[in-house]
């Protein structure tokens, strides 16, 4: 039991007032049981905490105990002060150590495993279950528009209706047009002039070239 003499002479422990505390691997905090005034049973306590409410009294609620030099085994009450919960979190959070560490764990641990776990098996049947029980109502729930070129109402589904702005495909080809989207530079291999063209058209000679060029092949009529 927490608190009592150790059975292992090697472990790593402290005694406060009589209290084995022992350290815990996987915080390095050292933890103890502490008989508390009024219950009859001993609770898990951490040695900083116990020395902080020791000389100081009960920990107020929404505040923690913090080493000021970060530093697990110095227990002095010297070394420790309250700070408010968030504060204290933020300060660990953003401490470079806990960063790399979180970062390694996301990189070697979480992300692999949420890899494979998305190519098994029960991935797909969980994934397909949701899509027909949830999402695809929502997906598929018609929504009403106005098509930026000829002004009229149509419908399509709430999963298209960000990116929808037109009700067919000739009114989308009229915006692309008249926006010039399809358009690119191009120059003319027989006059040297650049141009603009159609990206899907098959001309190759700017307008002037290939007006010329019609001209030399049309057959000329004869003078009665």
């Amino acid at each position: 039991m927490r608190g009592s003499r150790p059975h292992n002479p090697n472990a790593d422990y402290v005694i406060e007032d009589g209290i084995y505390f022992y350290k815990e691997s996987n915080s390095g905090y050292y933890l103890g049981n502490v008989s508390i005034p009024g219950r009859k049973r001993r609770y898990p306590m951490r040695l900083h905490v116990y020395i902080w409410q020791k000389y100081n009294g009960e920990v107020p609620k929404g505040y923690h105990v913090h080493h000021k030099d970060e530093n697990k085994d110095n227990n002095d009450i010297s070394n420790l002060e309250l700070l408010k919960a968030y504060d204290h979190l933020s300060h660990h959070a953003s401490s470079e150590g806990h960063v790399d560490l979180s970062r390694r764990n996301m990189n070697e641990i979480a992300r692999p495993a949420a890899i494979a776990w998305h190519k098994s098996e029960a991935a797909k049947g969980f994934h397909e279950s949701q899509y027909q029980n949830v999402t695809k109502d929502i997906w598929m729930a018609p929504v009403t528009k106005v098509c930026e070129i000829c002004g009229k109402e149509y419908t399509t589904n709430h999963a298209s209706a960000n990116k929808s702005r037109f009700c067919s495909n000739n009114c989308k080809a009229t915006f692309r047009r008249r926006s010039g989207a399809d358009k690119v530079e191009y120059t003319c291999p027989q006059c040297g002039k650049t141009y603009m063209k159609f990206k899907y058209s098959k001309a190759v000679l700017c307008q002037e070239c290939a007006v010329m060029k019609f001209a030399k092949s049309s057959p000329k009529k004869k003078a009665h």
